[in-house]
């Protein structure tokens, strides 16, 4: 059996250049050859071409490629189409890898070929230091500890791999793909611009998941995600909520009667009731934030027809 490629895979737009640098030094120092793992670097629309700032000479099959329609999946489905290995990794402007990354997440799909997509654990490295308020819920900015191997072919939280790093089969890319292009509802939950959408890394692994792979996180795959001061606060927080009120609704019924099911409104009523009377005033608005968001994108649908 041949030994397992990857394509390393980096949209980006309008990227902080101390970021990127860092970014990309840590891949320039993987411990994994260089010969089994190619890169690819896509620019969406960003204002400065990043061809131009950045220079990726030192990988052999280093690649700069332009997207001008704005948007992370456009960037993504760019970068699928484009990679030729088995394996894809997704690496945002602003994961630092650890050096035996790419080495690691060779090893767990030669290891577990079952898995269709898997990531590790992201740890923070923030501009300023975060509020207290935010401490318990550092997933929303998706950074996430990992004590154990999780893996699963159901969508179960503790298994869900995060997009940061997210190492996922070409297969399963190229069909995720397909369905993008030709579904009306895949391009609602397209971010871009301003907008916090969240729904795509979720429509990912759901497509893994339907296919009949396992997904999974692993101690192994360590990162250091670097969180902006902007990031941080409490309008930020509630509209990235907002987001995420509006995918999930999308998803819902994308997914409907499968491993996705959203929570009935008189379960969110409750929870809202308990989240007001004993947990905080914060926590109850970003459940109002996702109500919010949910009710819009029922909106959007009425309004296309897809409702």
């Amino acid at each position: 059996m041949s030994p397992i490629k990857l394509s390393v895979i980096i949209c980006t737009h309008n990227p902080k250049k101390d970021y990127l640098d860092r970014v990309l030094e840590a891949l320039r120092n993987q411990t994994l050859p260089k010969e089994y793992w190619s890169l690819l670097i896509i620019d969406n629309a960003s204002d400065t071409p990043v061809a131009s700032r950045w220079d990726i000479s030192w990988h052999p099959a280093g690649e700069h490629l332009y997207e001008p329609r704005l948007g992370l999946t456009h960037a993504r489905l760019k970068g699928i189409a484009a990679a030729r290995d088995p394996w894809l990794v997704f690496v945002d402007d602003d994961n630092v890898l650890a050096a035996d990354y790419l080495e690691n997440a060779r090893g767990i799909a030669e290891e577990k070929p079952f898995l269709g997509a898997f990531s590790g654990k992201a740890t923070g490295e923030f501009e300023v230091p975060p509020p207290k308020w935010i401490l318990g819920d550092l997933g929303i900015i998706a950074v996430r500890d990992l004590e154990k191997d999780m893996f699963s072919n159901m969508y179960i939280w503790d298994a869900v791999p995060v997009g940061a790093g997210l190492v996922i089969r070409r297969t399963v890319a190229e069909n995720y793909m397909i369905q993008s292009r030709l579904s009306p509802l895949k391009q609602m939950l397209d971010r871009s611009g301003t907008s916090l959408f969240s729904g795509g890394d979720t429509d990912i692994i759901l497509t893994t998941l339907d296919m009949g792979y396992a997904i999974g996180r692993f101690t192994r795959l360590d990162l250091l995600h670097l969180i902006p001061k902007s990031r941080l606060s409490k309008e930020y927080i509630l509209k990235l909520c907002e987001g995420n009120g509006y995918s999930e609704q999308i998803l819902s019924l994308l997914w409907k009667d499968k491993q996705f099911v959203q929570m009935p409104w008189h379960y969110e009523f409750a929870l809202q009731l308990y989240r007001l009377l004993f947990e905080s005033y914060h926590a109850f608005q970003k459940g109002n934030r996702r109500i919010r968001g949910r009710r819009r994108a029922k909106q959007m649908l009425k309004k296309s027809g897809l409702l």
